[in-house]
């Protein structure tokens, strides 16, 4: 039986911190990984600005450099990252300072009449197409449509460049006039979606049908 005997990921590391420090350059180390299909160690070169966006890679085997990413590349990465970063931290995020209020009112004259680009995020549960026709009730389903259109549109009028909009809403089933009939299913969270892209909302959602939205309301 073959023993093999590995150096430790403080002695791979110093290492390389040894030759980064020879060639002057200014990056952080990842942790070091052994690949044994190889028999080689590797550590990412880490951009200095974050720690976190890899410029270059070092491969140890045994004590022994044995493969490094171009040194003028490794710099132009580091040139390039800190560039973004720049760019990116120079866009500072400013709140306007809004009293907390409890508002009870129709949502399209409440957002007409709020300040532009503070709010930080919109949560909202739009009423179901004629599901409780005692609360809310449409003429028909472009009407609802259209009613949800025009209220998105004032989230967008609120919300600050970035935040987020959360709609939770489900399809819903039309009841059948009669048994000979056959009910219909509305697809309001798909039509609700395009509504959305078009106002220039950017997507970054994921449809999650709960248990209660396997069956659509009725």
């Amino acid at each position: 039986m073959t023993i093999l005997s590995l150096p430790t990921a403080d002695k791979i590391r110093g290492i390389v911190q040894e030759w980064v420090d020879s060639k002057q350059i200014n990056v952080g180390l990842g942790l070091p990984e052994y690949d044994d299909r190889i028999d080689l160690w590797r550590v990412s070169l880490l951009a200095p600005h974050n720690g976190k966006v890899p410029v270059g890679e070092v491969r140890v085997h045994g004590q022994r450099i044995v493969f490094l990413s171009d040194l003028q590349l490794i710099k132009q990465n580091i040139h390039n990252t800190s560039q973004i970063k720049t760019r990116r931290s120079s866009q500072e995020i400013a709140f306007r300072p809004i009293p907390s209020q409890l508002i009870l009112g129709d949502a399209i004259d409440v957002l007409s009449g709020y300040p532009p680009g503070t709010a930080q995020l919109v949560l909202t549960s739009p009423p179901y197409f004629n599901a409780k026709p005692e609360c809310f009730a449409c003429r028909d389903y472009e009407s609802y449509l259209d009613f949800l259109r025009e209220i998105f549109e004032g989230c967008y009028y609120v919300l600050s460049e970035g935040r987020l909009l959360v709609v939770n809403t489900s399809p819903v089933l039309v009841k059948r006039p009669n048994r000979n009939a056959s009910s219909k299913r509305l697809p309001v969270p798909y039509d609700l979606h395009g509504i959305l892209t078009q106002k220039c909302y950017v997507e970054n959602s994921c449809m999650i049908p709960s248990e209660d939205n396997l069956n659509a309301k009725q």
